[in-house]
């Protein structure tokens, strides 16, 4: 009894201590805000003002915001209020994570210094209403009152959400699977929800529109939508539809897609148009069609009719219902050359997000790269009115037999995995495919993508709603959501940093921070770390990774591991550095205790650094870091940047000067470098101290991405010409081709430095001309001799070179290796030469022969080497292809570190892949996969191979994601007709190799 009494007494002296210091604070606050304001407008960069400043007092009603990428947004205006007794405005951040926008309210009469200040932070309805309560305030009196609104805004546009839905619970709620059912099993959806919060499903056009025109019957979706609406317990979320509109239907057009024929188009934007109307206003994703560049659009894959289709749905669905997320295309892999088909035919004015299957052999982590080019593709095309257009990850997983070398075990870990490097990439929707598995099959790799197997068991213990038999990506799956509900990704810390802050292992080893996004500034942020490493089954071996800036000094955080059991307990040393204990192939959850205040630092302080820092060429560089002290410490916190900038060729640091930053304020720090014409990363160490806690300095640890803004012409290098003429391997003539991609009206002069000539070549388009130009330039010296290009606009009336580059090369090497010039025209090769192989199934009958030749006619226009070499090849239906390798150590070695490759080919419009396979220093093999399939017959195409895109396939060896130079070539031509049977003659222009310097 005496104890429940000593704990009351507690609790009240407590509770009377935090009504005291709310007063105090709130006094505080009321007395500095004229200081406060006049700081923040010295201190905060960008500042945006709408002022409306007029003669006669205003009313304003409502206030919507149309804010910057990220900062501060102050709108400041002169209301009349004195018939009022309360003012009320409607802050309408449009296109932001509500969640992670800050806003506060300041009002005093125009006469007078007396403020009262409102600071709201309400995050559950769209547009945030702020009222002021001024019925018993002096200022009513005054017929005008100064009123500002000053709305801090995230770095991230969409910060980690894409759908209204998906705001409200968290970045959980956008991370969810794949069905295949419209009705749902007793127990199924209440297991499904544990682990996702979002439903991928085919919504058949066919199945709705079964027996006769314009006859819909929606049955089957209106139970499945009703099921995912209604939470599944009274502490879970409803689960949101992503709907897939797809495929044909026989009714139409003879079962032709749209956009091929007019009847099917009309046909298909009808049941869009129909199905939309039925469920819109229910936060649904709408998908145009799945993987239309890999199988899904009969008989192949058709940009330009997708597109027309596309369009078409676009135009009806945004027409009609504006609000409605409309994504696509939905592509098998991230395939540029068919994305980018579809952004210039203008598909991203209708799109809300660009939606791509990231499938890989590979670990997760490989998709960086792929969509660091995904967002820069997206950048050059999307509207001027578009902000941002996010990228989904609408379909990915990994399975666990067949050719796929991945256990269970490791299932698990990629799926966590896949979805925290999509928060990591700003992808704001994560889909993993599958749910359950498809089949039994133990070897059919489609029947063991699941996260649960396949036989259905309904459980007589309601308590017990395992109806599938779990695999160990469920409980993963479910563990995620268990830890991560309610917090959202802010920021990637480096870990190890080395002496020059240039991060040891930044691409082995991830720690993610999340900020709580309930509005808790209070609450310790959340850490998930884990390493890049793989394993068959719980490997043994450790790494000791370092984060620094997550902990205070001598304060523990405990360690949970992906299945959600505590590993250990860990405390921080003296200058707040967590060494972590990592086993390769886990991950882990890293959970401060309440009150340990660096943790709150990274995650609600520091405004998320952008992946990518986008600059321009011949423009300086600028990292803008943004600190908000929310008042999570109540004290002043000394913040000093320092960025170090890491290139190819040198590094450089740039130190900014200090700003202390009181309690409630913030301050946008810049540093910037000369302009340097290339990619390149810069690692950025935020020192932070604390003026009345000396204990609590410490280091946090970021990087971002420097990455050239995409030129509005394109330039790129294709293969040396060589002739049977040439004296040395010095001789010959290299092409650089320039695209239009936007049709734009310029006449420009491209300039030339290092080994070619002529230094100076024009160039002119007339609006709307997306013609290709080809550029002949002379080596002057060797072919490893670099060289850069550049593009200028000439003034109309001077014909004078302008500053502004509209395209360029960075400096490039091309490395030529064997050049064929030396093959007598029409011979067979010999076999030291080059071998033709026709690979496959071995129980099917296959031929092929290899032989040197002029190319055939047209070359008209195009820089085709006269030498190349011929390939005559037949076989019937089934699995085979061509492989044609050399077959000395001497043709098989390139030299220099390339990643990039590309020779001409001349097709038959077989539909064929074309590819080359590449082996690294640690035999590991890769195959590249070129973006221009054999479609069109008896035309020349230039094939181009990216050795770091998401069409290099890892095709043998460790498999440890990296490439060891040097390379060697293990198949400089492979020609996959896809099991279809195919015989004919192609023709290939001896590769090349190209290196950036």
């Amino acid at each position: 009894m005496m104890q429940m009494l000593l704990n009351g007494v507690a609790h009240y002296i407590i509770h009377q201590m935090k009504l005291f210091i709310s007063r105090v604070s709130s006094l505080i606050v009321m007395i500095s805000t004229m200081m406060m304001m006049i700081f923040l407008l010295m201190s905060f960069s960008p500042l945006y003002y709408v002022n409306a400043q007029q003669p006669q007092c205003l009313l304003y009603d409502n206030v919507e915001l149309k804010p910057p990428a990220y900062g501060v947004v102050v709108v400041d205006v002169n209301t009349y209020i004195n018939d009022a007794d309360a003012v009320e405005w409607v802050v309408n951040p449009d296109g932001y994570d509500r969640d992670y926008v800050w806003v506060e309210v300041e009002v005093w009469a125009a006469s007078s210094a007396e403020s009262n200040t409102v600071i709201v932070s309400t995050h559950t309805n769209y547009s945030t209403i702020l009222s002021v309560d001024i019925s018993s305030k002096a200022q009513k009196t005054s017929p005008c009152m100064h009123v500002v609104v000053r709305v801090t805004l995230p770095i991230r546009v969409y910060g980690a959400c894409f759908n209204g839905q998906c705001s409200g619970s968290g970045l959980t709620s956008c991370t969810g699977t794949n069905i295949h059912f419209t009705s749902a099993q007793k127990g199924e959806l209440e297991m499904l929800n544990m682990g996702f919060r979002v439903t991928r499903m085919d919504f058949f056009w066919a199945g709705v529109e079964r027996s006769s025109r314009g006859v819909y019957d929606w049955s089957g979706y209106d139970t499945l939508t009703a099921a995912l609406a209604k939470p599944i317990t009274p502490t879970s979320v409803p689960i949101m539809p992503y709907y897939i509109l797809d495929y044909t239907n026989p009714l139409y057009g003879g079962g032709a897609p749209p956009g091929r024929v007019p009847d099917a188009t009309s046909g298909f934007v009808s049941f869009a148009r129909a199905g939309v109307s039925r469920y819109s206003g229910q936060g649904i994703i709408w998908e145009m069609w799945n993987e239309p560049n890999g199988g899904f659009w009969p008989p192949h894959a058709n940009v330009t009719e997708y597109s027309i289709a596309g369009m078409a749905v676009g135009q009806a669905l945004k027409g009609a219902y504006p609000k409605e997320r409309f994504v696509g295309p939905a592509t098998s892999g991230v395939d540029l050359n068919f994305l980018e088909g579809t952004f210039q035919a203008g598909l991203l004015s209708f799109w809300d997000a660009v939606s791509v299957h990231p499938y890989r052999m590979s670990v997760p982590e490989t998709v960086n790269e792929d969509y660091a080019k995904l967002r820069a593709l997206i950048r050059q095309y999307k509207p001027m009115d578009k902000l941002y257009v996010p990228i989904l990850a609408g379909e990915w997983g990994y399975s666990i037999v067949g050719s796929w070398p991945f256990s269970a075990y490791q299932q698990g870990t990629f799926l966590v995995r896949e979805w925290l490097i999509n928060l990591y990439n700003q992808v704001p929707v994560s889909i993993y495919y599958d749910w359950h598995d498809d089949g039994t099959s133990t070897t059919d790799p489609e029947h063991n993508f699941g996260t649960v197997q396949n036989a259905y068991y309904p459980s007589s213990n309601s308590s017990i709603k395992t109806v599938y038999e779990p695999k160990p990506a469920f409980f993963t799956a479910a563990t995620f959501q268990l830890y991560m509900r309610g917090y959202r990704y802010t920021n990637r810390l480096v870990t190890n940093p080395s002496s020059s802050n240039d991060g040891d292992n930044i691409d082995d080893e991830y720690a993610l921070v999340f900020s709580n996004a309930n509005g808790n500034m209070s609450a310790p942020g959340l850490m998930v770390v884990w390493t890049t490493a793989t394993s068959s089954s719980p490997p043994q071996d450790k790494a000791i990774v370092k984060v620094s800036g997550y902990s205070d000094a001598s304060a523990a955080v405990l360690v949970h591991n992906m299945y959600g059991n505590v590993t250990y307990s860990l405390t921080a040393d003296s200058t707040g550095t967590l060494a972590l204990s990592l086993t390769p192939g886990e991950i882990y959850y890293i959970v401060p205790y309440m009150g340990n205040r660096i943790s709150q630092l990274a995650s609600n302080c520091l405004q998320t650094v952008p992946i990518d820092t986008i600059t321009r060429y011949g423009k300086d560089v600028v990292v803008p870091i943004t600190f908000v002290n929310k008042g999570t410490i109540i004290s002043n916190v000394t913040i000093t940047i320092n960025t170090t900038y890491v290139y190819t060729s040198f590094t450089k640091s740039v130190v900014s000067p200090s700003v202390v930053i009181a309690p409630f304020d913030g301050a946008t720090l810049r540093t910037s470098i000369p302009a340097v014409n290339r990619d390149g990363v810069a690692y950025i160490t935020v020192q932070v101290s604390f003026p009345d806690f000396p204990s609590l300095s410490t280091s946090l640890y970021l990087r971002t991405n420097l990455v050239m803004e995409p030129a509005p012409l394109i330039v790129s290098v294709l293969s040396p010409m060589m002739t049977s003429s040439s004296s040395n391997s010095d001789d010959g003539e290299v092409t650089i081709r320039v695209d239009n991609p936007k049709g734009l009206e310029i006449t420009a002069v491209v300039n030339s430095t290092g080994g070619v000539q002529p230094s100076l070549q024009k160039i002119s388009y007339q609006e709307g001309d997306r013609t290709s130009r080809y550029l002949t330039y002379s080596l002057q010296s060797s072919y490893q001799t670099p060289f850069d290009i550049t593009v200028s606009i000439i003034d109309a009336s001077s014909q004078q070179q302008q500053q502004g580059m509209v395209g360029y090369l960075p400096s490039t090497m091309v490395i030529q290796g064997d050049d064929f010039t030396r093959f007598p025209v029409g011979n067979t090769l010999q076999p030291d030469d080059y071998q033709v192989y026709v690979d496959g199934n071995n129980t099917i009958h296959g031929s092929a022969s290899i032989s040197s030749s002029l190319p055939p006619s047209p070359t008209t226009d195009l820089p085709i080497s006269e030498h190349v070499l011929k390939i005559d090849f037949s076989w019937p239906a089934g699995w085979k292809f061509l492989r044609v390798y050399p077959q000395t150590t001497a043709l098989r070695k390139i030299a220099g570190q390339p990643s990039s490759f590309g020779f001409w080919a001349f097709g038959i419009g077989s539909g064929a892949n074309r590819a080359i396979r590449l082996l690294d220093s640690s035999g590991q093999v890769f195959q590249l996969l070129s973006p221009t399939p054999d479609r069109v017959a008896g035309v020349w195409q230039w094939q181009s191979f990216d050795l770091l895109a998401g069409s290099t396939i890892h095709w043998a060896g460790e498999n440890d994601g990296k490439v060891h130079y040097p390379l060697s070539w293990d198949t400089v031509f492979l020609y996959d007709t896809l099991q279809q049977a195919c015989s004919g003659t192609v023709y290939f222009t001896a590769p090349t190799a190209y290196q950036q310097i």
